[in-house]
């Protein structure tokens, strides 16, 4: 396979972005359906948006894991931001599975 050997700065900081972007995404939305009023379709709506926030993170981790065998002299560093996303994946099932609980509770 081809090593590429120039330093990914971008690819770096992408782990981190992504995991913040998505955490304080899937938090506020969250908190949102715990506050809102009694809907069927924002529950339908959140629901689908923690769907989005799991593949998001999933496609991230993934690439990163092929960035790493890409960049094998910064694949130590590499893997180690991409253990903020196994860090945001959990978080996210969690609120998720609330969240259906949450919505069966609704209607």
């Amino acid at each position: 396979m081809k090593q590429i050997s120039e330093k990914p700065t971008r690819l770096l900081m992408l782990p981190i972005i992504v995991w913040a972007v998505t955490f304080t995404f899937g938090t506020i939305w969250f908190y949102i359906l715990l506050e809102s009023p009694r809907s069927g379709y924002l529950s339908a709506l959140l629901i689908y948006s923690m769907l989005t926030v799991i593949t998001v993170n999933a496609i991230v981790l993934v690439g990163m894991h092929i960035a790493s065998q890409l960049y094998e002299d910064y694949k130590k560093e590499l893997l180690k931001r991409t253990a903020f996303m196994l860090v945001n994946i959990p978080v996210a099932f969690v609120y998720f599975i609330i969240m259906c609980r949450f919505a069966k509770f609704l209607n």
